[in-house]
């Protein structure tokens, strides 16, 4: 009775310790790669990009880097780091600009204001 008692103890201890032993399988995983707008027009673009503005994002996950531009045809870009936490991705650019962008699903992305309203979505994009 002794020994099933105590192999008893040590299957719900062992059990125990491997309940919390789980992933979190919430966590979206991004792509490296390049992120296309689809055009919601939310964004304030400085005055000498409007009429051009067409705003791409790309991720390089492995590095945790980024580049933003209003336009993959204009030469600026804000460009930094990144981390992610609770579903955020925020990017810092080291002139002090911080963007942040809610994490729809793997595919999509999306730049909030400071009150977390949507202004712009990114697409995954394969090209």
């Amino acid at each position: 009775m002794k020994k099933i008692s105590l192999l008893l103890a040590v299957v719900i201890c062992v059990a125990t310790l491997f309940c919390g032993c789980g992933t979190n399988n919430d966590e979206v995983v991004l792509k490296t790669g390049n992120y296309d707008s689809i055009g919601m027009g939310y964004i304030e673009v400085p005055e000498e990009f409007k009429g051009n503005a067409d705003p791409c994002l790309y991720l390089d996950t492995e590095e945790m880097t980024f580049i933003y531009s209003f336009s993959p045809s204009m030469s600026y870009a804000e460009y930094g780091t990144y981390t992610v936490q609770d579903g955020t991705l925020i990017a810092s650019a080291p002139i002090g600009k911080t963007y942040t962008f809610e994490i729809k699903d793997e595919n999509t992305l999306a730049i909030v204001d400071n009150d977390g309203n949507i202004l712009e979505e990114f697409v995954y994009s394969e090209k």
